[in-house]
């Protein structure tokens, strides 16, 4: 700001001494007297815009800027994790709950993908994929989620599954191909239609139930809707 009120004042003053010997030399003065009595007057009037420029120099709030500085986390301070399908998840190691996740995660086998996996190492690889992925959606720990989110929203996805199993578990086997089988092959098929499409606006009002009980937890990472 100081170098542009410089260069601003700077300039005006050359355009008076122009004016000024101009001037004189019109009213029938020297060159030379001229030239000293313009570069007088521009002289005065750089110093009196320099200090009238001045008043308007903005200057930051030491105060503010070191709260915006200890806001914003810096390069040094942001670490990343990547799971097995190379999805990054990004950490701010300053914030405390975030290091805490981070530690929790880093110490978890990374498990890389690869053909005939044991039962042991695809399900170590499932629960740090499941780890990175809660705290990537919903900002909080795997452990927070399972017990302060999730028992609030699956009241209704536990209802769908004891009906399924409540009407399926009466089907018996249709070995015959008469009429009555085939009528109840339609009306298994019709059921389990409508049973699947009232199952995916159940599984939508959990995913926002948990979504939204996820953001009112007193320690969680602000998230928007909508991450994958």
């Amino acid at each position: 700001m100081n170098f542009v009120i410089f260069v601003v004042c700077t300039t005006v003053a050359i355009v008076i001494f122009k004016k000024s010997r101009k001037n004189s030399l019109a009213k029938g003065r020297g060159k030379f007297r001229a030239s000293a009595t313009s570069y007088v007057i521009s002289f005065v009037s750089f110093f009196l815009l320099m200090g009238i420029g001045s008043h308007f120099d903005v200057k930051q709030d030491p105060t503010s800027a070191a709260t915006e500085s200890s806001s914003s986390p810096n390069n040094h301070s942001l670490a990343k994790l990547t799971d097995s399908n190379d999805t990054v998840t990004t950490f701010n190691l300053s914030h405390a709950y975030e290091k805490a996740v981070y530690d929790n995660i880093k110490q978890m086998p990374d498990i890389q993908p690869r053909l005939n996996m044991s039962s042991a190492d695809s399900e170590a690889q499932d629960k740090r994929d499941g780890a990175l992925m809660f705290f990537r959606i919903y900002g909080l720990s795997e452990d927070d989620f399972s017990r302060l989110v999730r028992p609030v929203c699956i009241g209704e996805i536990n209802h769908m599954k004891a009906v399924y199993h409540n009407e399926t578990s009466l089907w018996l086997p249709l070995n015959n191909n008469n009429y009555v089988v085939k009528a109840e092959e339609e009306r298994r098929k019709e059921w389990n239609k409508q049973y699947y499409a009232r199952l995916e606006g159940v599984y939508k009002r959990m995913n926002e139930c948990m979504f939204t009980v996820s953001q009112q937890q007193p320690m969680h990472i602000l998230r928007q809707p909508g991450i994958k």
